[in-house]
């Protein structure tokens, strides 16, 4: 339990919380429910034949007909985040440690650029017998910089990957709750 000064400080805070300030931000906002379509109520996503199923066989079991229908719904709906995270996320394995030589592959199968500065310089090698110093610290410094690209591209990609598994875990915490406090209900 907070403590009352806490609670007051948490109202003030809430009160300053406006959300997004800029036309770009609320428009941004405003999108969010279509990127996974968690927020959509389940009574719009689902068959109205399977809602009024579930209704009459919680019915049966002596649940009024609202709480039976509410409760056929926060069933559906954490049905919907189950199968949801269920699909998009495998059960997590640990990465197994990569060799250069893979790397090295995943690097150039995103860019075959490295290949091409690789043939640059062997065409350099061919028809001149050697590797001139300028081409050879370019070519370095390049493949070099392609690399740590790579690390970030490959970095940042992970973090969305997570932020995406977090979001959800997130949907579907909320609906475990919303079917644990409609079982309470319908049971108490």
């Amino acid at each position: 339990m907070s403590s009352p000064q806490k609670r007051k400080a948490n109202r003030l805070n809430a009160q300053r919380s406006t959300g997004p300030r800029s036309v770009r931000g609320k428009r941004s906002s405003s999108l969010n429910a279509l990127l996974h379509g968690l927020s959509v109520p389940v009574d719009q996503l689902v068959q109205p034949q399977i809602v009024t199923r579930l209704q009459q066989l919680i019915e049966e079991e002596g649940i009024d007909p609202d709480s039976a229908r509410d409760l056929s719904l926060k069933i559906l709906d954490f049905e919907r985040n189950i199968a949801r995270e269920l699909d998009s996320f495998p059960p997590y394995q640990e990465p197994l440690p990569r060799s250069s030589e893979e790397l090295m592959g995943l690097i150039r199968k995103d860019w075959p650029e490295m290949d091409m500065l690789d043939d640059i310089a062997d065409e350099e090698i061919f028809f001149t017998g050697g590797l001139s110093r300028r081409t050879f610290k370019t070519n370095i410094s390049m493949k070099t910089k392609m690399i740590k690209l790579w690390f970030r591209v490959d970095s940042k990609a992970r973090l969305r990957e997570r932020k995406s598994q977090e979001f959800a875990g997130r949907y579907l915490r909320r609906a475990s709750n919303q079917l644990l406090k409609s079982l309470r209900a319908a049971f108490a």
